[in-house]
């Protein structure tokens, strides 16, 4: 194959009618020479357009044969994990700009994320949730009855709202978001007056076939019965649901180390099993201690090597913030629900607690994505590889200056708020042509 993957519809047919046309020309040219001189001038050719980024692969038999890139399919966007150029892993992102599904390909495109409780699209996703833990952040002394925001949307599918996005190349996709609707609709006029959560999202596709989500969140002003509040105690997280099942369709463990050839070595299970622990439910720990790895995967016990894993990578240091007086801290937690419940999961949940956060606050949390047929020395290579590569987690007040690639994003994250700016609350924002992606409201 001449062109490889990465380039695509439109990109894939005009660089192949790029190439025959000069290829037309350089034969004409040197019908009178022979055909050692001819052949010459093709391999010439040939390496122009290579070096040109749209020729044949030239990567090295060491190199990873894992590849990703972002496309659009009819009226949604993806991305695929390839090996060896063949699709193998599918996301496909949905509403407020989380991951609404994981597809095998080799299980029939079926489904690597749990499924829905009750019919929603909003809940066994990827996504970035933001609660309120404090006293003043709750009406009432239970989980139910707190302020609750999530990326997606809420439990009853009122959608949140894609505000701009933007495919910036085949590699990275940015999306700005907002929602302000609390997860149980029966919480809204206890919340009334409480700002929305305004949040910019990064899909970036790396080498070797790693996914990097990268999420700054905007920490909102809340009103509780019609007070409002000058901080409270939050705590984002970064949500998962994969799918629960002895099966080979699913997963039922989570592996925090594993040795070099991919073999778990501190891992739990989802269920219980004799002579195994059970996986702990929201057990916060930090995630700068010597234990930790900076990772954690889920896989299948039958066998890590022989099924699917799916790798988070969050690294392993702690929260920085300009002022050190307030209290934070980073964690790693997870929640797994088993039948009789309905679509069985497992979350693999880093998150960040920040006691006294201030409205105007920004969250900077990134975690790595690397999902593969099994755990074996190649896997574990890229996990541990992309744990020195996580950016830090880090905590901007209002008034703290910020680098100067987030001073554009904070700028257009207190203008979604500020200027009450909305967006399309649909999965269905870009065009069908397979093409051009549409800038919805993009920013200037």
């Amino acid at each position: 194959m001449l062109f490889p993957d990465c380039i695509k519809g439109a990109d894939r047919q005009y660089a192949l009618q790029a190439f025959i046309l000069m290829a037309n020309k350089m034969m004409i040219a040197n019908v009178k020479r022979s055909t050692r001189q001819r052949m010459r001038g093709m391999y010439v050719l040939l390496k122009l357009v290579v070096a040109a980024g749209i020729g044949l692969s030239t990567a090295s038999s060491s190199a990873s044969p894992w590849g990703l890139n972002l496309y659009s399919h009819n009226d949604e966007v993806r991305v695929t994990f390839t090996e060896k150029g063949l699709g193998k892993y599918t996301l496909i992102f949905g509403y407020g700009g989380c991951v609404a599904d994981i597809l095998d390909h080799d299980q029939d495109y079926g489904s690597k994320l749990a499924g829905p409780y009750n019919g929603e699209e909003t809940d066994r996703v990827l996504q970035t949730v933001l609660w309120g833990l404090s006293k003043n952040a709750n009406i009432g002394r239970s989980y139910r009855t707190r302020w609750n925001v999530n990326q997606a949307g809420t439990f009853e599918d009122e959608y949140a709202q894609i505000v701009s996005f933007n495919m910036v190349t085949n590699k990275v996709l940015e999306i700005y978001s907002v929602n302000g609707k609390q997860w149980y609709r029966d919480l809204e006029d206890d919340y009334q007056g409480s700002e929305r959560v305004s949040q910019y999202t990064r899909y970036s596709c790396e080498e070797d076939g790693v996914l990097s989500v990268r999420t700054i969140t905007r920490i909102p002003r809340i009103s509780v019965l019609g007070r409002k509040q000058k901080c409270f105690k939050a705590y984002i997280e970064h949500w998962s649901a994969f799918k629960n099942t002895p099966s080979v369709a699913g997963f039922n463990a989570v592996a925090m180390r594993a040795d070099d050839d991919g073999t778990p070595s501190w891992w739990y299970s989802s269920q219980m099993e004799r002579g195994r622990h059970v996986l702990p439910n929201y057990p916060n720990w930090i995630l700068d201690h010597r234990m930790m790895s900076g990772y954690a995967f889920v896989f299948n016990s039958l066998s890590a090597a022989a099924h699917p894993v799916a790798a988070m990578v969050f690294g392993n240091d702690n929260a920085r913030r300009a002022q050190g007086n307030a209290h934070y801290k980073t964690v790693l937690n997870f929640k797994h629900w088993l039948a009789p419940n309905v679509n069985p999961g497992i979350g693999i949940l880093p998150g960040i607690y920040i006691d006294d956060a201030l409205p105007g606050t920004l969250i900077d949390f990134e975690y790595k994505l690397i999902i593969r047929p099994g755990s074996n020395a190649e896997f574990m290579k890229q996990v541990t590889s992309a744990v020195g590569k996580v950016i830090i987690p880090r905590i901007y007040e209002p008034d703290e200056a910020t680098p100067l690639e987030l001073t554009k994003i904070k700028t257009n994250l207190n203008r979604i708020i500020d200027q009450d700016l909305t967006g399309t609350a649909s999965k269905n924002y870009w065009e069908r042509n397979g093409k051009l992606f549409k800038r919805y409201e993009l920013f200037d």
